[in-house]
């Protein structure tokens, strides 16, 4: 079928030439001396422009024909760096070539010439808008043409597809220039250059009369400015967008998508010294990729010989995996000519297929020009066939594999391949794992199965549920950041179907602590324990259960006991284990009561608002020593909540024995809001220690401004403090309380404290009398507690009385039995003159029924 003048962008049969008219136009020739020497004429001569010009696309057998040598070697010859051996046989054989350079006969100038057939716009430009040349829309074909001389004759100047041009605008890129510009390469308004899409400075550099300097395949029509701007020398890539670029020429964008900056699939960061990349817009990248590799296919040396050597016209080039390029060179037998990124190059063959404009400059340049093809516009698959597959998710790398995916079957592989692939679509997605802990800081490497193996969106995306605790580049690999869980998602683009990982970010290893020494009966919980990670890092969420100290996990006398909880502390995964100190606690000697009142004649304050630093003062009434740093204005004591030395408060530092409770006579002045009490058992050494967190003991409380009510100190404590609570206040007084009734947990305490052989004995008459100090109350308390330290003295004071005979009346709490003289107690009621005796101790039903007593607790 012909063409017709309104659609030559479609496929056409090859008109009026055969195959094997092209391919008697061989440039090679050789001329013999007397001597039999062979001797090499000039194998680049450069070729003529035609007249005639045929605008008929190949027809597909005349493709497949013109590849049919390599249906007669192996399958290993068929792929991988064999294939790219001989498909340089094909290319080379019978190739015209073209000057770029200056010079007779025809001059760099032919390659401009050739643009306004081989880079021509046929939609703005279509064949028979031509003034010069005869066109037969019937054969369509151009007879008689004329190449423009110059821009002042252009004679036909066409509409281009200039690379780097936004094709979606009416742009004005013109075969040749015009708008002012005075020569080619003038970086003015829609000005071209003769892009090398392989730089010529990458291995043949010098200049040559033909071969590849001159290669229309890989010289391309370009937008000058972007070629000049951008391009450059630079390999090409994908641009990293992220890193910070300080001015416009380091990532910069033209028409829409052309950039330059530091390569994203090399992870290059600004100021390593790594050479920055270009960038194409989209719809150029597959031409320029294929234009690439198209190079490597015509020159290489692959196979050890040429008959021509390896020289400026026919260099020994490769493309690489790298984004640095090297000086000017021109490569050798041994040393080639590199481009990159081979992985970037590949990705842009597969996401920008060949499209009709690309398959008809091939076959113009084919069937006018050079009397060879690009293998891989003709069967785009042959590129996977050398060089592998490229993974990638959008614009990031994924993986890489060079191992050839099929070999080359020129008879049945489909021409212009991918476009007319029958689509398979996705099944399905699997993870390599579904469960896995990282330790924090690390990463692991997650992979995809995507279902089938042959689908033609194989691509996917990840998500975690919570990137805090883990994030997951483009690749699959898991950062771990926080400690905690959550869940990696692989989706397909195609079909969207998901699998998901369990990720746990553990520590390598825990450890757990604590800061104080626990007394049997006291109950140690996770507010107790300090985990750390391995990295110090201190954490709460972590799994422990409570525990109540027994007797049997401390020594008797009170000696420093350590309990060990093995592995009793789980975090994340992983478990430590817990060594603490356990003590019994001793009987407290019960002392006198005794009040020491102070006022401002007693802490010797000024009468203003003059902080003073004093110590060493006693009332005289306790045997407490005071110091303090406070201010006597409105003839008080004043305190106020300090910021920085010397810090205001009062303790003591000589105990004046148990704090019972703290009074305060208020004076009406200042805006404070309160006193905060502090209790220890070892000394203060100056009010300094009240605002040291490891020195200001135990908060007793604090007493609200104005608050007359003592404040009852609970537990046993030696030594007391007091400040501002916050803000200044005014004390006409405080007065300290010491001393402290005889208790249910002290008596416990001494029953309990040390085991000893007979103690029953020497014991129980000092138990009995510390028992009959105990007012009613405590004794209630006594009899009838269930706190663990109270129930074991009872018990064991219990078995004690029966060894002598001896009970507890749960009526009267009176111990009564033989040898024993209840008049003489003075816990005895008068009135009680009978002796009970009782055989059996108090059991825990008729404890019941004892009157239901209000229960107070004593803890030191």
């Amino acid at each position: 079928m012909l063409m017709k003048v309104d659609i030559i962008m479609n496929r056409k049969i090859l008109f009026g030439i055969g195959l094997s008219t092209l391919l008697a136009g061989s440039s090679l020739a050789v001329i013999f001396t007397q001597n039999n020497k062979v001797e090499k004429a000039e194998a680049y001569e450069v070729s003529a422009l035609p007249t005639t010009i045929d605008l008929n696309d190949t027809s597909n057998a005349d493709i497949r024909t013109y590849y049919s040598s390599l249906n007669n070697l192996s399958e290993s010859e068929r792929q991988g760096e064999n294939l790219l051996k001989n498909l340089k046989t094909i290319l080379k054989n019978g190739q015209k070539y073209y000057s770029y350079d200056t010079g007779s006969p025809t001059s760099g100038i032919s390659i401009w010439r050739m643009y306004e057939i081989t880079d021509r716009d046929w939609e703005k430009s279509p064949a028979g808008s031509d003034t010069y040349g005869t066109y037969n829309p019937a054969t369509n074909i151009i007879t008689n043409y004329e190449y423009g001389t110059n821009k002042d004759d252009p004679k036909n100047n066409p509409y281009l597809h200039a690379l780097y041009v936004d094709r979606t605008v009416d742009n004005e890129m013109r075969a040749w220039l015009y708008n002012g510009a005075t020569s080619h390469g003038n970086n003015g308004k829609w000005c071209i250059d003769r892009e090398h899409l392989w730089q010529k400075s990458q291995g043949f550099e010098a200049n040559g009369r033909g071969g590849a300097r001159g290669d229309p395949m890989h010289l391309w029509a370009g937008d000058s400015y972007v070629n000049s701007a951008l391009h450059n020398d630079q390999f090409y890539g994908y641009v990293d967008f992220n890193q910070e670029y300080t001015d416009g020429a380091d990532k910069w964008s033209y028409t829409g998508g052309n950039y330059l900056g530091y390569s994203l699939t090399m992870q290059d960061t600004k100021g390593s010294g790594v050479e920055k990349v270009f960038e194409p817009q989209d719809s150029d990248k597959g031409d320029i990729a294929r234009a690439l590799l198209y190079m490597v296919a015509r020159y290489n040396f692959l196979s050890g010989s040429d008959s021509d050597g390896i020289d400026s016209n026919n260099p020994n080039l490769e493309v690489v995996q790298d984004s640095q390029k090297t000086d000017s060179y021109t490569s050798t037998e041994s040393i080639t000519g590199k481009i990159g990124i081979l992985t970037d190059l590949l990705a842009w063959h597969h996401a920008d297929p060949v499209d009709e404009y690309e398959i008809h400059r091939n076959n113009l340049l084919y069937t006018n020009y050079t009397n060879n093809r690009n293998p891989f516009i003709d069967f785009p698959e042959w590129v996977d066939y050398i060089w592998g597959t490229a993974r990638y998710n959008g614009r990031e790398f994924r993986s890489y594999s060079p191992t050839p995916t099929g070999y080359a079957k020129p008879g049945t592989d489909k021409i212009n391949g991918y476009n007319d692939h029958e689509v398979v679509n996705v099944t399905g997605v699997t993870l390599s794992v579904d469960e896995a802990e990282i330790v924090k800081g690390n990463t692991l490497k997650l992979n995809e199965t995507v279902l089938p193996s042959n689908a033609t969106n194989p691509d996917v995306t990840w998500s975690c549920s919570n990137n805090a605790i883990a994030s997951v580049n483009n690749n699959g690999l898991v950062t771990a950041n926080e400690y905690g869980d959550a869940v990696i998602t692989v989706t397909t683009l195609d079909g969207g179907f998901t699998a998901t990982c369990d990720i746990s970010v553990v520590p390598n290893s825990i450890t757990a602590t604590v800061d104080k020494t626990f007394l049997v009966g006291d109950i140690i919980s996770k507010s107790d324990i300090t985990v750390k990670t391995d990295t110090e890092q201190v954490v709460t969420d972590f799994d422990f259960d409570s525990y109540q100290f027994t007797y049997s996990d401390a020594a008797s006398g009170g000696a420093l006991t350590n309990k060990t909880f093995a592995n009793a502390i789980s975090y994340q995964g992983k478990t430590c284990s817990l060594t603490v100190q356990v003590q019994r606690e001793a009987y407290e000697t019960i002392t006198e009561p005794a009040t020491d009142t102070l006022n401002k004649v007693f802490t010797g304050s000024p009468g203003t608002n003059s902080y003073v630093s004093w110590s060493g003062k006693s009332t005289g009434t306790s045997n407490a020593v005071y110091a303090g740093n406070n201010a006597g204005g409105n003839d008080s004591i004043q305190l106020r909540k300090a910021t920085s030395e010397p810090y205001a408060g009062i303790v003591t530092t000589t105990s004046g024995g148990v704090i019972s409770s703290v009074v305060v006579d208020w004076n009406s002045a200042g805006t404070g809001t309160g006193l905060a009490v502090y209790g220890k058992n070892s000394a203060y050494s100056t009010p300094n220690d009240l605002y040291n967190d490891n020195k200001c003991g135990t908060l007793l409380g604090t007493i609200t401004k104005g608050d007359t009510d003592p404040l009852v100190v609970s537990g046993s404590y030696l030594y007391v403090g007091i400040t501002s609570a916050g803000g200044a206040i005014y004390l006409n007084s405080v007065t300290f309380n010491f001393g402290k009734d005889q208790y249910a947990t002290n008596v416990a305490n001494f029953v309990m404290f040390e085991d000893t052989v007979g103690q029953c004995s020497t014991k129980t008459d000092i138990a009995i009398g510390y028992y009959d100090e105990l007012s009613n109350e405590e004794k209630a308390v006594f009899i009838t507690s269930d706190d663990y330290v109270i129930t074991q003295g009872r018990e064991r004071f219990e078995a004690w009385l029966r060894n002598q005979g001896k009970s507890i009346n749960p009526s009267t709490y009176v111990i009564s039995g033989l040898n024993y003289n209840a008049a003489d107690s003075n816990s005895l009621d008068s009135n009680v003159g009978i002796i009970i005796i009782v055989v059996a101790s108090v059991s825990s039903l008729a404890l019941a029924t004892l009157l239901v007593i209000k229960k107070r607790k004593y803890h030191k």
